[in-house]
């Protein structure tokens, strides 16, 4: 039997209930004109106390194996018919092996902003403007809108490595200029749309299902081992990277701006990379 998700560690009041509707139309209001849904698109939503945080992501699954592939996104696209889930089904007996399935999973944590007067577990509800009007608390529907972006696809699937690009052996870090970095590769994924192949790193090199991502550093270190690797094939980001030339070489401005983006792959790069077998974030 397959598990599905873990259960909720607390009851989200129903008011949260009820800002999860607003924030899941926000998308289908610009979807759903262009959508090619054959079937809904089903999402899990599930608490986590005492957690001040919030993650998304989309479980694809193909005859009973979890794949990386956003099946949900390829079915908005009209490029693939899936199952629907019986959710009174699999709690009872699991999701059948035999088939194509995918659904999403909010997982809403807890007291992530100020309990102020009128918050609920630390989450500020306000449909009706841009910016929250409640500074102190988290804004619930910003946020779940936001998780709803990585359940469509919107994230760096990737998974640990080691040297030699294999996976499965464990996290293997090394040392950049004093951060601790771990070795990670672009999951392998079918989808030639995958959001993770709209990457490009400093050298302006598109990523690859496969690619393993380094630093400047890791990647003179891959080199020590294969003399013939050449830039190209790797995803290379060093942190706090100054993108002007390379922006400047896209753009052809010539205005000398400075794009510095040391947040954009630090994700990918330090030692809290995504969970495998799930694009959260």
């Amino acid at each position: 039997m397959l598990p599905l998700v873990d259960k909720s560690g607390y009851a989200l009041p129903a008011a949260l209930r009820e800002a999860t509707k607003s924030a899941t139309t926000y998308w289908s209001e610009m979807l759903a004109p262009r959508a090619k849904f054959t079937s809904p698109w089903q999402i899990m939503v599930v608490t986590q106390d005492n957690m001040q945080n919030a993650f998304a992501g989309t479980m694809s699954i193909k005859n009973g194996d979890m794949i990386y592939d956003n099946y949900v996104a390829q079915m908005l696209q009209g490029k693939r018919t899936l199952t629907p889930l019986d959710i009174e089904k699999i709690k009872k007996e699991g999701i059948d092996k035999n088939g194509i399935y995918a659904f999403s999973n909010i997982i809403i944590g807890q007291h992530f902003g100020a309990n102020r007067d009128g918050a609920l577990d630390g989450w500020w509800v306000d449909a009706d403007t841009v910016l929250p009007t409640n500074e102190q608390a988290a804004d619930f529907i910003g946020c779940f809108r936001h998780e709803l972006v990585h359940a469509l696809g919107v994230c760096a699937a990737i998974e640990p490595c080691d040297w030699n690009g294999n996976t499965g052996t464990g996290k293997v870090t090394y040392v950049d200029k004093g951060n601790t970095l771990a070795l990670s590769k672009f999951a392998v994924t079918e989808d030639k749309d995958f959001w993770n192949l709209r990457l490009i790193d400093q050298n302006g090199n598109h990523s690859k299902p496969g690619m393993m991502i380094v630093t400047t550093e890791g990647f003179n270190r891959l080199k020590e081992k294969n003399p013939s690797l050449k830039e190209s094939d790797c995803f290379i980001v060093d942190l706090g990277y100054d993108f002007d030339r390379f922006m400047k070489g896209i753009r052809g401005d010539g205005e000398g701006n400075t794009i510095k983006v040391p947040a954009a792959m630090r994700r990918i790069l330090t030692e809290r990379h995504t969970p495998p077998r799930g694009c959260f974030r």
